[in-house]
């Protein structure tokens, strides 16, 4: 079996992050692993977007949008699991964000609109939260 060092360099503890808190608001170590690791889980894509049209918000689905094999591997195996993660790696656009792609050029779904759109003036709202690293 790998370990943290071979298999999360070189994002390896939470210092390496610059994360401070879990999940639950608790204190992570600095020293400790971090939980999820990498730097495809430190560069997660975390922008958020808002649709609307009339001044009523569009509803943007993060259900539903990962594989059903994805569901499955990406589980926390007990609660005080969550006490050392930064990141909830059940949330379904953390698992699309993760999953390697097999080409340069790809697309990593964000969301789905669960409903037919009447032709419109529509307006988004994009929050960029670029997370980078120390």
């Amino acid at each position: 079996m790998a370990s943290a060092q071979s298999s999360c360099s070189p994002i390896v503890k939470n210092i390496d992050l610059g994360v401070n808190v879990s999940i639950t608001g608790l204190a992570l170590d600095p020293q400790g692993i971090a939980n999820p690791c990498g730097i495809i889980a430190a560069t997660i894509f975390n922008d958020s977007f808002v649709m609307q049209l009339g001044g009523q918000n569009i509803s943007i689905a993060d259900t539903g949008i990962a594989w059903p094999s994805d569901l499955k591997r990406f589980v926390i195996p007990n609660a005080t699991s969550r006490n050392s993660m930064w990141y909830d790696i059940t949330q379904e656009r953390f698992m699309n964000w993760v999953r390697i792609s097999s080409m340069p050029d790809f697309r990593k779904l964000w969301g789905r609109i669960d409903r037919s759109l009447p032709i419109g003036n529509y307006s988004i709202q994009i929050t960029n939260r670029k997370y980078f690293l120390k």
